[in-house]
């Protein structure tokens, strides 16, 4: 909470206690006005008072619900930021564990709950405390008598909140997780929605999304038969006092022990007791709610976090070698994908990695930009242990182009320049040729703001390859990790990527300092990428079983062989339907 926000909440919190005490004030002075009346004085001063007082407690209310309702926006949108600079600085295993949407839900509905929490639950509470106190005090001084059934009947109103106060929370708790898994069922429905309707599975996702919504309405319903049995309760406690006071003031007011503007302002006092129970019971309810809400919020510190250390220098270091050591990994208990996996990429050096789907090569890319963390073993680049570099300054050295390339919610030029390096438009058409996203006549098929839909769902796999390439050709990393990254591409567009990369790798399009070559990992299938690699890093059995060139490796390995042989008939054989 910033400091600018703890000012605001304490001044609707002092103006809550204000308003309090000028509603306390009102029945006295209402009580001064009906015995004047009764007696015959003069009441001018009385009821202009009462009609100041009746005036300054509205201003006031008002202006202190606006600043607890800006107050608990503000610490809305402070609950925001953290929970998207959290999601940010976790790790990728981290994210891959947990769900999305439900993420999605804490930051937007959880936070909501707490927002409300605060500007309905933990500041009128003070002010209806103060109320409370003060109605209770008048009511002393004018008839302890009568003020010890309003008494009894609160405490039995306060025992029916508390009572039920903690299972307020837990059904709240539950309703936040419901609304979690819901929103999570809704967005795989979403994701895949092309794959639903080409299946004709519209049914059977509606009845699994159906059997998430029955929980929330279940937990709702719960809750909702829980909060609403509350204030009814306390209400019938109230409701049989005042039955009670308006007997037993009857019968005081005959005896004379009571005037009528004394019973009158107890009268008055009564009702306006209503208003701070109620709140209380209310508050205590959004209390429990918002204490759920926050609850799981807080759980994503449990997430683990990367090591983004301090701002690190980013000073490029043309030609970073690559090495792994003995590592060992796998991304379930047991089951190890690389097993004492070791090797050496040379500075500048460009390198295949094959192997069969499921051997690891993929790993080995997520390992190197630090996604998952190495089971066993070290892994240095540029020389440093990896595990001791903080991943900003890593990354900063790294590029990645991988097969199934996410694209960002938003424009071209988002998607080009995701970073803080500022890079000019016409750079950006130019790389936007370069990697073919334009027509015969060069005009460009996408413009800079032209927006890509939710997830880039407007383009095609090779064009959001080549989107990818072209914010690889823009930065200026000193490693550059390939993984399939031309699966989705003709061979004629392949092949002038690899030349762009050829001239992007040796710092063609650099100067000076930039004149040494890039370090390149390609994890591939294609033989066009091995044939031009200078080495190739066969991996099988969870380790590199075989390197060399490629034309070495055609000629010395007989797995690798079966690989090309297996790769071509692929690319070759024709697809062909049998329809029964």
């Amino acid at each position: 909470m910033t400091r600018g926000c703890r000012i605001v909440l304490s001044i609707g919190l002092v103006l809550s206690v204000v308003a309090s005490l000028l509603s306390v004030v009102q029945p006295r002075v209402l009580q001064n006005l009906v015995n004047g009346i009764a007696a015959g004085r003069s009441t001018l001063r009385a009821a202009t008072l009462l009609t100041l007082l009746a005036l300054g407690t509205a201003a006031v209310q008002g202006l202190q619900g606006y600043l607890v309702q800006r107050g608990a926006e503000s610490i809305a949108r402070g609950m925001r930021d953290r929970l998207v600079s959290r999601y940010l600085s976790r790790t990728v295993a981290a994210h891959d564990r947990a769900n999305s949407a439900d993420l999605l839900s804490r930051a937007s509905v959880d936070v909501n709950v707490v927002k409300n929490m605060v500007s309905a639950g933990l500041i009128p509470i003070v002010g209806a405390i103060v109320m409370l106190v003060g109605i209770s005090g008048f009511m002393i001084l004018l008839d302890p008598i009568l003020f010890l059934t309003i008494l009894v009947a609160f405490l039995i109103g306060l025992a029916i909140v508390v009572s039920k106060g903690r299972s307020v929370r837990k059904m709240s708790l539950d309703l936040q997780t419901s609304l979690g898994s819901f929103a999570a069922s809704v967005e795989r429905l979403l994701a895949g929605i092309r794959t639903v309707k080409a299946s004709g599975a519209e049914d059977s996702e509606r009845e699994k999304v159906g059997v998430q919504s029955v929980h929330v309405w279940t937990e709702g319903v719960r809750l909702a038969r829980l909060v609403s049995l509350i204030q009814p309760l306390v209400n019938l406690c109230l409701q049989g006092a005042l039955l009670v006071v308006v007997i037993l003031g009857a019968m005081r007011l005959s005896s004379g022990r009571m005037d009528v503007g004394e019973l009158l302002a107890f009268l008055v006092y009564l009702f306006m007791l209503i208003t701070p129970i109620s709140t209380l019971s209310q508050s205590y309810a959004q209390l429990q709610m918002g204490f759920g809400a926050l609850d799981r919020i807080m759980e994503v510190d449990g997430l683990d976090e990367e090591d983004f250390g301090l701002d690190a220098s980013t000073g490029r270091r043309r030609g970073v070698s690559i090495e792994f050591s003995g590592v060992d990994f796998g991304y379930l208990e047991g089951e190890p994908v690389l097993r004492d996996c070791s090797f050496a990429i040379r500075p500048g050096e460009k390198v295949a990695i094959v192997g069969r789907s499921g051997s690891g090569k993929s790993t080995i890319v997520e390992l190197i930009e630090r996604f998952y963390e190495a089971d066993r073993g070290e892994i240095f680049v540029g020389g440093r242990n990896v595990s001791s570099m903080p991943v900003s300054e890593l990354r900063s050295h790294i590029a990645l182009v991988s097969q199934e390339t996410e694209t960002l919610t938003g424009t071209v030029r988002d998607n080009l320049a995701p970073g803080t390096h500022a890079v000019s438009d016409d750079r950006m058409r130019t790389v936007l040729r370069q990697v073919g996203l334009c027509g015969p006549d060069g005009r460009l098929d996408l413009d800079l703001d032209t927006d890509l839909g939710q997830g880039g769902i407007s383009l095609s796999g090779g064009q959001r390859q080549r989107l990818a390439w072209a914010r690889l050709l823009l930065g200026d990393a000193d490693i550059l990790l390939l993984d399939e990254a031309t699966s989705h591409l003709d061979p004629q567009t392949e092949a002038a990527i690899f030349a762009l990369l050829n001239a992007h790798a040796r710092g063609r399009h650099a100067r000076g300092r930039h004149a040494r070559g890039r370090t390149v990992v390609m994890v591939t299938h294609s033989e066009t990428a091995a044939a031009i690699a200078d080495r190739v890093l066969l991996i099988s059995g969870g380790g590199v079983r075989k390197e060399g060139t490629h034309r070495q490796l055609l000629r010395e390995s007989v797995e690798y062989r079966q690989l090309r042989a297996e790769s071509r008939r692929s690319e070759e054989s024709p697809i062909s339907l049998e329809i029964a």
